[in-house]
């Protein structure tokens, strides 16, 4: 795996706020300068990350805080500032460069922060600060209203959205510590009166009836970690204490980008919070719930210093290192496959794997202002992160590092074709695009943005950090990377393992630090143990700019064997 931070002008020097990937392979970004840019990735004869502009599309009015094509590659998208929502499609279906603005979708007053499409693309799902979530009818011969579902749950800003991928769910989180799940309104009793329960396949249908089914908002502190007990004779009975999931809206962040897994077995919330008990200091956390199962979280993952914001999987599917009936991990998601996924707190990135929730990897060090959002590229070759330092960093993987990929896929999944045609024309592919393409702008200064010491903040929450002309910054925040403390906590029995952290790093120094897989059976199951880097990287640490690479490690046979699928069902 290597990483880079691009040294190009990617919105003239204006925050990206978000990023993604079309299905051909190209990327999209966008961001304060009101444009969507595109790009070709690529890996040059030495393997590094380089970077071709190809169009930028002019049209938004606003500063544009989210975007993303649709599954099946033929819209676009767009939701900035002051409500502005709009659809694109390319002028000509031959030509995936040249987009226009097709219809303007009108529902919100306030900023959009976050969009999600259907699995199906005919429906597009907006989070506001107007407090609602909205469903749009997506398709282009929809010719009324597009405005079918308006969700008002909330009492605060809604910062993210999520459709499950079979469109049974639809999952919000918001700055009022809460996430909530929507779902189709029950079957009426034979006989009784009310609306049929929609046709299968039926999105916006089914969007029209979705109720909120389930609000995730706190969670018992479990019993035995209530402190020392209560003399018997005090004749009341104690009640369990309780602790909320999230941040509240001091949380100096303007998204909470949550994540359905591709095949819908598991939903990952950021921004959570954990406390293990009454005495215990409340740790931020990414929770990891099943389906169906919204009781309590299914795994948190602990351990980091600051607040995550964004959860992005990697579309492809990976075989499993090893048969799950191998596996005594308690509560591990008992799948024929693996899925890996990325969690972006304000300034790390860190990779899992849904086989352990063992850390993969982490990325530090590579912005001096948060993060913003996340994106896989269709063939999982290339994570890009955006920040609102004005930069994007790209990570990118060998065909085979993250694992083989997956014979025994979900039916929702198999019957997407993976685009892997290049997008730049060449010698094989001639005539691929017809637009003009030309080369990103080099910085005048090839070193890495300096950091800046953290500002006081009088009141951290979304909103704060604008500026004039609707363009926004949020307050720049660095520390150095003190290491990585990875835990998880399972619902039964009621523990946080933090196994030996990662090794410290001196201020300002890049770093990619990766986990091996734990061989001594005297270690707890399921966790990495640190690994300690190279000398030659060691000694390099204060004179290398670039991110260090230390190889990912990812032990173990990968399985072969068939084994009966275990999918999600819609429910």
């Amino acid at each position: 795996m290597k990483a880079k931070v691009l040294q190009i002008v990617w919105h003239e020097k204006e925050p990206v706020y978000s990023v993604d990937f079309h299905a051909s392979g190209f990327l999209a970004t966008a961001g304060a300068d009101k444009e969507i840019k595109l790009w070709q990735l690529r890996l040059d004869a030495d393997g590094d990350i380089q970077a071709t502009h190809l169009q930028s599309l002019d049209g938004p009015s606003r500063t544009l805080n989210c975007i993303r094509f649709s599954p099946d590659g033929t819209q676009l998208v767009s939701g900035g500032d002051g409500g502005e929502i709009l659809l694109w499609k390319p002028r000509d279906p031959a030509n995936l460069l040249d987009w226009k603005v097709s219809t303007v979708l009108r529902g919100h007053a306030e900023d959009v922060w976050d969009v999600s499409w259907s699995s199906d693309s005919t429906a597009v799902a907006t989070a506001s600060t107007d407090n609602e979530a909205v469903i749009f009818d997506a398709k282009p011969e929809c010719n009324g209203p597009r405005a079918k579902s308006r969700l008002q749950s909330h009492s605060h800003y809604v910062q993210g959205v999520a459709w499950d991928p079979l469109r049974a769910h639809l999952a919000t989180q918001s700055c009022d510590r809460s996430c909530r799940i929507y779902g189709s309104k029950p079957p009426v009793a034979a006989g009784g009166k009310g609306k049929a329960k929609p046709r299968p396949g039926d999105t916006i249908a089914m969007a029209k009836d979705l109720i909120c089914q389930h609000v995730l908002q706190k969670h018992r502190i479990p019993q035995g970690s209530q402190g020392p007990p209560k003399p018997e004779h005090s004749g009341k009975k104690e009640k369990p204490q309780k602790q909320s999931l999230f941040h509240d809206d001091t949380l100096p962040s303007f998204f909470r980008r949550l994540a359905w897994s591709p095949d819908g077995a598991l939903l990952v919330v950021p921004a959570g919070l954990h406390k293990g008990s009454v005495s215990a200091t409340v740790d931020n956390a990414t929770l990891v719930y099943k389906r169906r199962e919204w009781a309590s979280p299914f795994i948190v993952l602990k351990g980091i210093s600051k607040a995550s914001v964004a959860v992005k999987f990697c579309p492809r599917l990976f075989a499993r290192s090893q048969p799950a009936e191998d596996h005594k991990f308690p509560g591990q998601a008992e799948l024929p496959y693996k899925m890996v996924f990325a969690i972006a707190t304000f300034d790390t990135i860190i990779l899992y794997s849904t086989e352990d929730f063992k850390p993969l990897g982490l990325l530090g060090n590579l912005h001096p202002a948060p993060i913003t959002d996340l994106a896989w590229s269709h063939d999982g070759k290339f994570l890009v992160i955006s920040s609102s330092d004005g930069y994007c960093s790209i990570a990118s993987f060998g065909s085979r590092e993250l694992g083989e990929a997956a014979t025994e896929l979900p039916a929702h999944i198999a019957s997407v074709t993976i685009h892997d045609c290049p997008v730049m024309p060449s010698s094989s592919n001639p005539g691929l695009f017809t637009a003009s393409q030309k080369h990103a702008q080099p910085m005048q200064s090839s070193s890495v943005p300096s950091a800046k010491p953290p500002m006081p903040v009088k009141r951290a929450f979304p909103g704060a950090g604008r500026t004039s002309g609707a363009k926004r910054r949020a307050t720049p925040e660095l520390a150095p990377l003190t290491g990585l403390s990875s835990g998880l906590a399972m619902q039964e029995p009621s523990e946080v393992i933090n196994p030996q952290p990662l090794p410290s790093l001196p201020p300002g120094s890049p770093e990619l630090v990766c986990k091996a897989r734990m061989s001594d059976p005297a270690c707890h199951p399921g966790f990495g143990q640190a690994m300690s880097m190279p000398s030659a990287i060691q000694e390099s640490r204060h004179q290398v700019r670039e991110p260090i690479v230390a190889p990912m490690q990812l032990n173990g046979h990968f399985s072969t064997a068939k084994q009966a699928p275990l999918h999600p069902s819609v429910g």
